[in-house]
């Protein structure tokens, strides 16, 4: 377990005011899932993984871009033609159904493992792939409309934000708002810290963020009625501003292609391998970042750095 989950189960751990006068940041942001979605915020949305089958294809248009009567949907690629990693999710993912469809592996000398799908099963475990992508990209986009309504609070004033060092102590004077505009808040998130420096980079100096209780509270009483699903999904991150240079290189194909998400389920030579091919192809940049800098780039967007 990564220690950035670690940090969101933990919740009796959360650091508190004992005066009650300021809310911890990862408290605030359950409080305002709440009021934002009501039943449809469960609690975890900040423990969403990371990882996607990416097993599916569906089409809402056609070729000249009208839109069809009903989507046209089916797996990604055949069983004989998916990577060992994706024959073996799709196996497990049907042995977890009700009632089990069971594989039979064989093991050759030669070929490695082998996997007798037919066609049939392995639509079955591809759509069943394809559900769970849904949930967690629903479920993750609830997480980053919450990032993104904290965010514009706190940078418009109607939330007001004050630090606290790590070790404990006084809480400072509120945070100026416009220490919060910026479209890279993310990294905030992630422990619920900040730098006393809020465009400082790394963990140096980092102090607990905290919210006022009342300006939560009336942030909260002034928030529209629940976002409806379809709505969810164009959540987040609004205007992002594309950048330059290999970490901005790095920053746009992980927006782009992976939805801000690090793509968990490549290798790191395919992760390089499908940066490159977005450098090449999409992005038209002579760049080519190398894996170590990829690494240190992820890691420092993710605000998961010195952890």
């Amino acid at each position: 377990m990564e220690d950035w989950q670690t940090f969101w189960i933990a919740k009796q751990a959360w650091p508190r005011d004992y005066g009650g006068s300021n809310v911890f940041l990862a408290a605030a942001v359950d409080e305002t899932g709440e009021a934002l979605f009501a039943d449809d915020w469960t609690g975890s949305e900040p423990l969403t993984p990371l990882e996607r089958y990416d097993l599916w294809l569906e089409y809402k248009t056609d070729a000249k871009g009208q839109q069809l009567p009903a989507p046209i949907s089916f797996p990604k690629c055949s069983a004989s033609s998916a990577k060992a990693w994706e024959r073996e999710a799709v196996r497990r993912l049907l042995l977890s159904r009700s009632p089990p469809i069971a594989i039979e592996v064989s093991t050759h000398a030669y070929k490695g493992k082998t996997y007798d799908f037919n066609d049939e099963v392995w639509r079955i475990g591809c759509a069943m792939a394809h559900d769970i992508d849904a949930e967690r990209n629903d479920s993750w986009a609830r997480f980053l409309t919450v990032q993104n309504k904290i965010r514009d609070g706190i940078a418009g004033g109607a939330l007001v934000s004050v630090l606290r060092p790590l070790i404990g102590g006084g809480f400072s004077e509120p945070v100026k708002p416009t220490d919060w505009s910026t479209e890279q808040a993310f990294g905030r998130f992630t422990f619920c810290q900040m730098p006393m420096n809020p465009f400082g980079s790394g963990p140096k100096d980092n102090h607990l963020i905290f919210v006022t209780r009342d300006s939560l509270d009336r942030f909260k009483t002034a928030l529209n009625a629940p976002i409806l699903p379809g709505a969810v999904a164009i959540a987040a991150p609004p205007q992002r501003k594309r950048r330059t240079g290999q970490y901005g290189l790095i920053e746009n194909w992980l927006y782009e292609r992976h939805g801000g998400i690090p793509p968990a389920h490549m290798t790191e030579d395919q992760r390089t391998g499908d940066l490159h091919d977005y450098a090449e192809n999409v992005a038209k940049s002579p760049l080519r970042p190398d894996p170590k800098t990829i690494r240190k780039a992820i890691r420092e967007m993710s605000g998961i750095s010195g952890h």
